[in-house]
């Protein structure tokens, strides 16, 4: 995907229709905060958000960032798919 159609994208609009469980996980430092928060509440069904600290490109591999968010994301998918 180019920038253009990247920077057109609108996955906000879409996401009323996802149904199947979902998480996000975002910080202040990441890019577009605002839209993770406004893509999270339009989301259909099951979801969780976790704000959390660092930079966007800390979530690439750093060591205390990448640890928590697997950790949430294996707590609630674990619970999301136990049921």
């Amino acid at each position: 995907m180019g920038i253009k159609e990247f920077l057109e994208m609108d996955p906000i609009s879409k996401a009323p229709s996802v149904t199947t469980p979902a998480m996000i996980v975002h910080s202040d430092g990441c890019a577009f905060p605002g839209q993770a928060k406004k893509l999270f509440d339009a989301l259909g069904g099951p979801k969780e958000l976790v704000w959390a600290e660092g930079t966007h490109y800390e979530y690439y591999g750093t060591e205390p960032r990448v640890d928590n968010a697997v950790e949430r994301i294996a707590e609630f998918f674990r619970a999301q798919l136990s049921g």
